[in-house]
């Protein structure tokens, strides 16, 4: 009988509402003393640490995004210098042949950092 008489003491002394923190005894259910000292902590952390991942999880996305927009911007360009070049009634560097490539950028003054850029975009494609 004491040791029930305890046990009710010890419970209603510790009484918590939905976000854990403690209440009365009159309208609340009662939890262990280990609840609030030990569970508590331990879901707050699992609960950061969720919103932590979450909020890395959305940079990588927005990132990503962003990437995607600047690749999306550099292929327009491309295809409006492409479209500027067969304008002039000149063929543009992805359809004439690599040895070719190499002397028609020479000739029409291009740098070499610039040729790179084009070989690689060629042997890419």
């Amino acid at each position: 009988m004491r040791n029930a008489e305890n046990i009710f003491k010890n419970t209603a002394r510790l009484m918590l509402d939905a976000e854990g923190r403690a209440t009365s005894v009159e309208n609340r259910e009662a939890f262990p003393p280990r609840y609030e000292e030990v569970l508590l902590p331990q879901l707050d952390r699992e609960e950061e640490e969720e919103e932590e991942e979450e909020e890395e999880e959305e940079e990588e996305e927005e990132e990503e995004e962003e990437e995607e927009e600047e690749e999306e911007e550099e292929e327009e360009e491309e295809e409006e210098e492409e479209e500027a070049i067969v304008a002039e009634g000149k063929k543009p560097l992805s359809e004439i042949p690599f040895d070719d490539a190499v002397l028609h950028h020479k000739s029409s003054g291009g740098s070499l950092g610039l040729l790179n850029r084009d070989i690689k975009v060629m042997t890419a494609t």
